[in-house]
């Protein structure tokens, strides 16, 4: 697959928040997963926890468009991404996870039928979740 970098400006908003900001440059001073940082190192140089570093990082994918992505090899880490099949392989990642999950919560559907005796309803749409 072509490995050339994307064609976008990866120049950041000028609205980021401090916190946002923060983030971000120090991911895009980490392009490429071979160029990865890893989440403790991370963490050691923003003043967030653990968690809302997570939440932060799923912020700016989502609400700012940043492509960034997560590495889950050896010792894992984040980074700026750079090619498309950097994209396409995140996007593979997380569909995969996504499926994952899904069929997890279909067990439990059937769990809570079979084990506890509850009533499909309860699993329709979302009910008593």
């Amino acid at each position: 697959m072509d490995q050339q970098p994307l064609n976008f400006d990866q120049q950041l908003p000028g609205d980021l928040a401090p916190t946002e900001r923060q983030v971000a440059l120090v991911l895009s001073r980490h392009r490429g997963e071979e160029n990865r940082i890893s989440r403790a190192d991370l963490v050691a140089l923003v003043d967030l926890s653990d968690r809302q570093l997570r939440e932060m990082i799923a912020h700016l994918i989502i609400k700012r468009h940043l492509p960034l992505a997560a590495s889950s090899k050896s010792g894992g880490g984040y980074y700026w991404m750079l090619t498309l099949d950097e994209v396409l392989g995140e996007m593979r990642k997380l569909h995969s996870y996504a499926m994952d999950l899904h069929r997890r919560e279909g067990a439990l559907k059937r769990i809570g039928r079979e084990r506890f005796n509850a009533r499909g309803d309860l699993f329709e749409d979302d009910h008593g979740l």
